[in-house]
């Protein structure tokens, strides 16, 4: 594996510890906000570091790691305004 799915695969890990963060309720305040922009920027950084890497596979499966990852702090943040159920 290359260095840019290692890479990518260290925005995962940041982004799963910052998720768990959150969801134990350590970040709030000022720094929740501040964590919901990270949780947001890692999956972005994540995909544009990995789409550099010449393995086919892992870069396919990091950068579907990384979407959903994108769609769920969306979802989450859709249900946090009162968008989503309606």
């Amino acid at each position: 594996m290359d260095r840019y799915i290692w890479n990518s695969m260290w925005y995962v890990g940041l982004f799963v510890g910052f998720f768990y963060w959150m969801l134990s309720g350590m970040a709030s305040g000022n720094f929740g906000r501040l964590n919901i922009a990270l949780l947001l920027l890692f999956p972005l950084f994540g995909i544009f570091r990995v789409r550099k890497s010449q393995n086919r596979v892992g870069k396919t499966l990091l950068i579907t790691l990384h979407v959903i990852a994108i769609c769920t702090i969306g979802f989450l943040l859709l249900l946090g305004f009162g968008m989503g159920e309606k």
